[in-house]
């Protein structure tokens, strides 16, 4: 049971970062996977904390910090130590356009990197390859606020633990929007992270409350229709570009995404083989939210081959473009190749540990 309810719940992490990878392709649904993809993980983040963690918050954001900051430091020092080599193969141009999406840059040196360096650290910028990494930092800062609130509640209001941490939840949401109005930006993403983690608080209250959902294909099509509305009456959500709408749709249509997600989910688990198939994706959602646009810089590539453009064009961000269902092929490839190269170096890994362990030892 207990396996099967973590296979579920991978499947869910496996959807979000397919929306993610499908989004950043500029598919056709490109607006609705916006609504709700990245509130998804925030929700299963919800969903998984540990309350004991609120007794020992010092201990619970050491952890966090190794997870997610460190990460996220690695990732972005990695493309930055990378940079001169894919400006060379033609990742990068110093070509001056007026064209959407390309960034003029330049060889690094010792001088310019140590800036970027320190920068990184500070949280201050991140690799054009690494955007997608800001996503660690926005999870870090909810999950320390979300903690934080916690052991507050906990701690001064022991019998109304739960009311607490909705009422302190909702200010923090209110100071979000009201920063949001305001067009304030914080550092450390802590405006977006104010405001998104009201979705942590609920994910956590559904396990918490062990709240029992019923999946129906009437409500998933209701709650498909809410986003069709929203889309049309007041545009998409983008949480790295700070726009959520207004504080009620953003919550109405982060949750009718989560629950046509939840509902397909349900779907999928019962079909053996897709199920072991996306709940891989969701084990190893990390490594995909993090490479694919790398990816997507080697299908530039065949794009501006295939359609006999000026190099300069592979340089383009995220991509150059996914109409005539090249979207699909960035999506594929997108999640598709991280994946790939995970089990490959897992799979080289288990062979090189068994020969060390079968080898035989000479006197």
């Amino acid at each position: 049971m207990k396996k099967e309810k973590e296979t579920y719940w991978n499947i869910i992490k496996g959807l979000a970062i397919i929306a993610v990878v499908v989004g950043h392709a500029n598919s056709p649904a490109v607006g609705y996977v916006y609504m709700y993809h990245l509130a998804l993980f925030f929700f299963i983040s919800g969903y998984w904390y540990n309350d004991k963690h609120s007794s020992a918050p010092t201990v619970y954001i050491g952890k966090r910090i190794k997870t997610l900051y460190l990460p996220y430091i690695l990732y972005n020092l990695l493309f930055l130590t990378l940079h001169n080599t894919f400006f060379k193969i033609g990742f990068f141009t110093d070509v001056n356009t007026n064209i959407t999406g390309i960034y003029p840059t330049r060889l690094y040196d010792q001088e310019t990197v140590v800036p970027i360096i320190n920068d990184i650290i500070s949280l201050k910028t991140l690799d054009q390859l690494g955007a997608a990494t800001w996503f660690y930092i926005a999870l870090l800062i909810v999950s320390i606020l979300f903690c934080i609130t916690r052991y507050v509640s906990l701690r001064w209001f022991k019998k109304n633990s739960t009311i607490a941490t909705v009422i302190i939840t909702l200010s923090l949401y209110y100071l979000g929007f009201v920063l949001n109005n305001e067009q304030i930006k914080l550092a450390f993403f802590l405006d977006i992270s104010l405001i998104v983690t009201i979705v942590f608080l609920i994910g956590f209250l559904i396990r918490y409350y062990n709240v029992k959902i019923n999946y129906n294909w009437w409500i998933s099509l209701i709650c498909l229709s809410i986003l069709y509305f929203s889309l049309q009456k007041f545009g998409h959500v983008e949480m790295s570009q700070r726009q959520f709408l207004n504080p009620i749709m953003f919550l109405i249509c982060s949750f009718s995404g989560i629950y046509i997600n939840m509902f397909i989910g349900k779907l999928i688990v019962r079909t053996r083989i897709l199920a072991k198939i996306i709940s891989y994706l969701g084990e190893h959602s990390a490594s995909i939210m993090v490479f694919h646009l790398l990816v997507f810089k080697i299908i530039n590539v065949i794009y501006v081959k295939y359609h006999s453009l000026p190099m300069y064009y592979v340089a383009k961000f995220p991509l150059v473009s996914g109409k005539h269902s090249w979207w699909l092929i960035y999506s594929f490839f997108g999640i598709v190749s991280p994946v790939i190269v995970i089990y490959l170096f897992n799979f080289m890994r288990a062979k090189i540990k068994k020969a060390s362990i079968t080898k035989p030892i000479l006197d």
